[in-house]
């Protein structure tokens, strides 16, 4: 939480491998109060996080932002030989500030 207390920003969201629904949050230290934050007993598809993490910053007009992923290194979450990752990689790399 120490590092992302030095961001400095003042927009904060989350998107947890449960709902994949992304929630708007005040401030990092808030991460830690989250319920849904917890650990969960089916798989997470980080790429399927990222699709996501990507169409809410085009619906909220976003600029330049950071996106960081905290993850249990599960190999199979990471889903490394599927071919989604090229699509997410088009996604991020075609948005415009």
């Amino acid at each position: 939480m120490e590092i992302l207390s030095t961001v400095g920003s003042k927009h904060w969201g989350v998107i947890d491998s449960v709902s994949a629904e992304p929630r708007e949050i005040e401030s990092a230290p808030q991460l830690l109060t989250l319920a849904s934050g917890g650990s969960a007993a089916s798989s997470a598809s980080i790429p399927r996080l990222l699709q996501r993490a990507c169409a809410f910053m085009d619906e909220q007009h976003a600029g330049t932002c950071e996106i960081w992923i905290v993850s249990d290194r599960a190999a199979h979450d990471r889903a490394s030989a599927s071919g989604v990752w090229q699509v997410v990689r088009d996604a991020l790399t075609s948005r415009k500030d």
